[in-house]
């Protein structure tokens, strides 16, 4: 007999700044929800068989973003997954007509930079780390902005995020 689901609503794409937790709250979220997890990033490096950084390099960011947004074409109709997206992604104008429900992790630029002062794999941060950070959010807030549910992470445990999340999903 098969098991039943733990939670039956919508897939669930996770949205914010680099740093901001996507992948491992995803992971955990998924787990809790019963879901499978897709990372778009690791998939689009697998599927290229390089490094988000290696393809920066490579081929630029602008043909990193058409391999990005083809490797969301592919996997978001996806049931019973949650996604954790690149940062950039939410900047496709093809990322919101199928994204799933959305939820933003939203850190602030202090919590991001202490996350990311050490992480070298960043393409888009690699000198003046709080002047880019505060750089990037402005452009992408409005984007961010979009998303179904908001919510605040502070350095709370991952587990405490989740809970969060997973309370606003059963209020639905």
């Amino acid at each position: 007999m098969a098991e039943t689901p733990k939670y039956n609503g919508p897939s669930l794409a996770l949205v914010g700044m680099p740093g901001s937790g996507k992948t491992t709250i995803a992971q955990l979220l998924a787990a809790v929800l019963g879901y499978s997890w897709i990372d778009t990033d690791a998939l689009t490096e697998q599927q290229q068989g390089a490094s988000v950084r290696e393809m920066f390099a490579v081929f630029g960011e602008r043909k990193f973003r058409n391999l990005e947004i083809e490797t969301w074409k592919r996997v978001s109709a996806n049931p019973r997954t949650v996604f954790s997206t690149g940062g950039g992604l939410v900047l496709h104008r093809e990322f919101w007509p199928i994204a799933p429900y959305t939820i933003w992790l939203d850190p602030s630029l202090d919590l991001l930079e202490e996350r990311l002062k050490s992480d070298e794999s960043r393409p888009l941060l690699r000198v003046n780390l709080r002047d880019q950070l505060e750089q990037m959010y402005e452009e992408r807030r409005y984007e961010y902005g979009r998303a179904d549910y908001r919510i605040a992470v502070y350095d709370h445990a991952p587990s405490a995020v989740v809970n969060k999340i997973q309370s606003h999903l059963w209020n639905l």
